[in-house]
């Protein structure tokens, strides 16, 4: 019912630390500020090392094994995910239906639900729209085509959504 010493002296602990960092930082020109910013840095760094060892974890699976991770995992990161497999993959490896299927795929977990996407600049569908039309022009699949060009149209809609979100 009561707090106990241990939990009062532990926030006042926390409180004090706060206030040393705050009066250290301040005197030799480090602004509370610039505390904040690392922060952001540190977790744009973790997302971007998320995307890159998704990719590189789904592109290198035995076929056919889905997890219902991979659509939650997908889901959070937006472009990131398409940035991640231009750093993992060359343009002729397209050509390959099993790389394209599973970039294609990889794709369509970055923007399966665009409400989710954690960071504002991912949500935004820029070289993801770049990859998803190059397999609908580009891809042997007629398949892989028609999914491709269906994820263009999404793409675009959502791209053309977000514009009018910004005028407003």
């Amino acid at each position: 019912m009561y707090p106990n010493r241990n939990d009062l002296q532990g926030a006042y602990n926390m409180r004090a630390n706060l206030l040393m960092i705050i009066v250290l930082c301040t005197p030799i020109g480090l602004p509370v500020v610039a505390l904040a910013q690392d922060s952001k840095i540190t977790r744009q760094a973790e997302f971007t090392g998320m995307a890159d060892q998704f990719v590189d974890d789904l592109l290198h699976r035995v076929r056919g094994l889905d997890l219902g991770l991979d659509v939650k995992l997908g889901r959070i990161l937006g472009d990131r995910v398409a940035i991640a497999i231009t750093k993992k993959i060359r343009m002729k490896d397209l050509d390959d239906a099993d790389t394209s299927e599973r970039v294609l795929k990889l794709l369509e977990y970055g923007f399966f639900d665009p409400d989710q996407i954690s960071e504002a600049g991912d949500r935004q569908p820029a070289v993801s729209l770049f990859l998803a039309d190059y397999l609908a022009e580009h891809c042997h699949v007629a398949a892989l085509r028609l999914r491709a060009s269906d994820l263009v149209t999404k793409l675009v809609a959502l791209r053309s959504a977000m514009a009018g979100k910004v005028e407003l």
